[in-house]
């Protein structure tokens, strides 16, 4: 340790470059612990049951609730009319509704239910079941974490899959319908 002082104290060129040196070490640990982890983070809902709620339908006629999907597999979407990506994930969630092989139960989170309504009447009706849940009573029943999130109810009421962030044509075919 102390040749390798005399030798800094020597040497004026390597002193100066001692700061680019130590942030370069540093960039290198960032990077590679940033970008080492390519596995997806498993949802920490995953197999948990779905707590009971009860919120009204848009069209107020009904309530929708968990026990309503005791016995099937349903894909339970929340959105938002004032959510950009809900818009971008809008059509994928038609083309889902086409296929006719899934239910699709949708909740319009934090939302007005004539703001909701006009959202639909602008980008189609995909869902065979429509909630709204203006003070957000279902976060904790979903663990939800804002809009679009999209799970999966398995016929025991359980969470067998959850997606954060809008779903795409490739979720359909690969993990949704399958």
């Amino acid at each position: 340790m102390r040749i390798l002082l005399d030798k800094l104290k020597n040497s004026p060129k390597l002193l100066q470059l001692m700061p680019l040196l130590v942030l370069f070490f540093v960039a290198i640990l960032l990077a590679t612990g940033l970008f080492n982890d390519h596995e997806p983070k498993k949802s920490r809902v995953i197999g948990l049951n779905v707590a009971d709620f009860a919120i009204p339908s848009l069209d107020g006629k009904t309530t929708i609730s968990p026990k309503n999907w005791l016995g099937k597999v349903v894909v339970v979407n929340f959105f938002a009319s004032w959510c950009e990506p809900c818009i971008v994930e809008h059509p994928v969630l038609m083309r889902l509704a086409e296929t006719k092989k899934v239910e699709i139960v949708g909740i319009a989170w934090k939302n007005k239910p004539d703001d909701a309504a006009g959202f639909l009447k602008k980008y189609g009706v995909p869902f065979h079941q429509i909630g709204y849940d203006l003070e957000g009573d279902t976060t904790l029943a979903f663990g939800l974490t804002g809009v679009p999130e999209t799970y999966i109810i398995d016929q025991q009421g359980k969470i067998a899959y959850n997606h954060k962030a809008p779903i795409t044509d490739e979720m359909i075919d690969t993990v949704i319908l399958p």
